[in-house]
């Protein structure tokens, strides 16, 4: 059975008249990487704030490490390492002065803590270059470092690669992959491009206007990303409707552009071609083609939104 980390039940927090969460549930297992993926102002940083601390008024319930009490859910954020908003780091320091100034801060007694924070994220040999002068790839590695320094067992990163350029982001994702299997973290993570948590997340949670409105696997994730055939054809209703007599069990339909799409790749290609061949239809384009993850994560915001908004 596995070991509850983090659970929240009918979490509710307004900001004047405005719902900024609506009776968000959510449960996150050890080990897990658990992707909150919504819009910019879906809820997530509320979400975020509100588990660790930052935001104390609310209603609903949270349990931190198996805690629900105000006074240990508030003990047990020893345990949270977050960034939520950018840390503030001395300018003209240099990373490990940085990190040395919170490790004295924070009463970390073991001093070679800094220098392995610095290793594990790749910032050792900047030596006396000042956190100024930083990339904001490197700046996102240090705040990891920093978010480490205490040996927390949940990482909470709100948006981590926003910003960053396509080299930076692709360092810090597989730094979170590698600190969830080597240091085996629980980690919780936000972003509104599903794409960007598609590489990192285990669990994906859809949040929209403060609700919660899917939520999957990996596993049903890649399921959800079908492969279809795409065919441009005169008389495409026509063609649709010989198509669906010929191959009844195969889902099909006609878009708004007038191309068939095919959800079936069993079928030849060559078999739909020779069907529309054979019935006289001039046939232009047929290629197999896939749902773009972006299409999907908008397709589930705008339908399941408009549905929770209705309730």
């Amino acid at each position: 059975m596995s070991e509850t980390i983090l659970e929240v039940k009918q979490l509710t927090k307004r900001y004047g008249k405005q719902l900024a969460l609506n009776n968000f549930d959510l449960t996150v297992s050890k080990g897990e990487i658990v992707g909150i993926a919504g819009r910019n102002g879906a809820g997530k940083t509320t979400l975020f704030r509100i588990i660790t601390g930052l935001t104390p008024e609310f209603s609903g319930s949270l349990s931190l490490f198996g805690s629900l009490d105000e006074q240990g859910a508030l003990e047990n954020r020893h345990f949270v390492g977050t960034i939520i908003e950018a840390p503030a780091f001395f300018p003209d320091l240099t990373a490990k002065q940085n990190l040395e100034y919170y490790r004295i801060q924070r009463n970390i007694k073991d001093q070679n803590r800094v220098d392995e924070m610095l290793a594990l994220v790749d910032l050792a040999d900047t030596r006396r270059k000042k956190f100024k002068e930083f990339s904001l790839g490197m700046k996102q590695r240090l705040a990891i470092a920093l978010a480490l320094l205490h040996r927390p067992q949940l990482l909470i990163f709100d948006e981590p690669t926003n910003g960053l350029d396509p080299t930076g982001i692709i360092q810090v994702r597989d730094l979170l992959l590698k600190l969830a299997q080597e240091e085996e973290l629980t980690i919780l993570v936000s972003s509104h491009i599903l794409t960007e948590l598609e590489h990192l997340a285990t669990r994906f949670v859809i949040i929209e206007q403060g609700n919660k409105i899917d939520e999957f696997t990996k596993g049903e994730l890649q399921e959800r990303i079908q492969s279809y055939y795409e065919i441009r054809v005169n008389k495409p209703l026509a063609a649709i409707n010989i198509l669906q007599t010929a191959f009844p069990d195969a889902q099909m339909e006609l878009d708004t552009d007038e191309l068939i799409k095919v959800y079936d790749l069993n079928i030849p290609a060559e078999d739909l071609a020779d069907t529309l061949f054979q019935n006289e239809f001039k046939l232009s384009h047929l290629v197999r083609k896939t749902h773009k993850l972006e299409e999907v994560f908008l397709n589930m915001i705008e339908s399941k939104g408009r549905d929770t908004r209705h309730v």
